[in-house]
């Protein structure tokens, strides 16, 4: 794949981050690639070398290993990737680049995952780490590798807490602790709408999560493309859908009417 132009943006934004030692949040919205964004960073660390002494880490929901492994074989097929999952799961003879996992293995073998050496782990998913006492993120903080990375289209669901929280995971000790972070930004934020606490938020927070919207790279997305395809059902099929119609009229028949409910005019619906 070549990256668009916003894609290098961001792949060159964690790239820049990284090399300074400083962790990354990419929170682009969903559909704008930041699965690429992320593979082309692991690669990069790859092709200098970054990746021989220690590996990568990817911890994501366990419904997205699969396309996580075909994303990665698929658009860098240089990465030798291992799923870390099951019940046959083992960590003596690991020794591809990147490992992928689950947030809920990850938690049960987190003791296994600390004897190993990671350069950088990425979390996907990153409101999974949001609950600061819950046990995963305790564990994805237990961690140790030199650099991190989440991914997020949602950094802010309920609470500044949750930013806290995975700021927590991406460069410990860099926002003060949760009770002086809530006296002096949650609260005055939050409560007081105190927009002095805004902006000393963003100057922290700000050079380490890169938000795009859809409607901000609107012109660097290709063309929409739809396709229609009309596929006849099968005699089974059609038995099936016209007896439900039968059903679903004679149970309406049967209903009493409803007086909140008045049929449209023939004018309304041509009009409409």
């Amino acid at each position: 794949a070549s990256l668009r132009p916003y894609q290098k943006r961001g792949y060159e934004w964690m790239m820049h981050n990284l090399k300074l030692g400083f962790g990354a949040v990419i929170a682009d919205d969903m559909g704008l690639g930041k699965t690429l964004q992320v593979i082309a960073v692991l690669l990069a660390l790859k092709e200098s070398g970054r990746l021989e002494s220690g590996k990568a880490l990817i911890v994501v929901p366990a419904g997205l290993l699969g396309n996580w492994q075909k994303e990665c074989l698929r658009f860098a097929p240089a990465l030798a990737t291992t799923v870390y999952h099951g019940p046959t799961r083992e960590t003596d003879s690991f020794d591809a680049d990147v490992m992928l996992t689950s947030y809920a293995v990850m938690r049960t073998d987190r003791d296994k995952l600390k004897k190993l050496k990671w350069e950088v782990i990425v979390v996907d998913e990153a409101q999974n780490i949001k609950n600061t006492a819950a046990a995963q993120t305790k564990a994805v903080n237990s961690l140790p590798a030199r650099w991190r990375i989440a991914m997020s289209g949602t950094p802010v669901e309920n609470r500044l807490g949750e930013l806290w929280s995975i700021f927590s995971f991406l460069m410990p000790g860099y926002l003060p602790p949760y009770k002086s972070f809530c006296s002096r930004f949650e609260k005055p934020i939050v409560q007081e709408e105190d927009q002095t606490a805004v902006r000393r938020l963003n100057q922290l927070t700000g050079p380490f999560i890169l938000r795009r919207m859809k409607s901000d790279v609107l012109k660097e997305l290709p063309p929409k493309t739809e396709n229609v395809y009309r596929i006849e059902l099968e005699e089974e099929q059609r038995k099936l859908y016209l007896a439900a119609v039968v059903d679903a009229r004679e149970k309406l028949q049967a209903a009493k009417p409803c007086l909140l409910y008045t049929s449209p005019s023939p004018r309304d619906i041509s009009g409409s």
